[in-house]
């Protein structure tokens, strides 16, 4: 039986669609850069426009946790299973990466990621299933206090994921 496509490509398309697949068969080692329109089709704001920072500011963190991974984050976690891919840097901090399955030495989050805490005495890191919010949580480790490693607008940049970016 064959199956119609959902959307036909623009010849032009199809072109650029070909010469990229033919950059991944032949590259040795693949590094991939993400940001906010990787996960736009997912439903997640990508704060452009003219209201950008009232979007931003607005954002209910929480409903991130309806979000799932589209098809370029399940795309770029095969790459990387199959080892045509290296790592990824993502400036989201919407855990889409994660949920599709990308681990965690593959991957630099440059702003955080609302979904981890991290310990301010031990610096150990807690995965959670659902957004983190301050709730005053201590490290099951050594008692620290524990803070969501997502950096909010005005906040500096950690360098942890910069340094991996940087070294992929």
């Amino acid at each position: 039986m064959e199956v119609e496509p959902i959307q036909q490509l623009s010849p032009n398309d199809q072109i650029k669609l070909k010469a990229a697949v033919d950059l991944v068969k032949k590259a040795n080692s693949l590094v991939f850069y993400t940001g906010a329109g990787v996960s736009a089709s997912a439903g997640v704001p990508t704060f452009t426009g003219k209201n950008k920072l009232n979007s931003l500011l607005n954002l209910r963190e929480e409903l991130l946790d309806l979000k799932m991974p589209t098809y370029t984050h399940l795309a770029i976690t095969r790459l990387l299973e199959v080892g045509k891919a290296n790592f990824v840097v993502t400036s989201n901090h919407d855990n889409l990466h994660r949920k599709a399955g990308t681990k965690d030495d593959q991957l630099a989050e440059l702003f955080g990621n609302a979904y981890v805490e991290k310990c301010l005495s031990c610096s150990t890191l807690f995965q959670r299933n659902v957004v983190c919010p301050p709730t005053g949580r201590f490290c099951e480790s050594c008692g620290g206090k524990l803070i969501k490693t997502g950096v909010r607008y005005g906040q500096a940049t950690p360098q942890e994921p910069l340094y991996a970016a940087a070294k992929a």
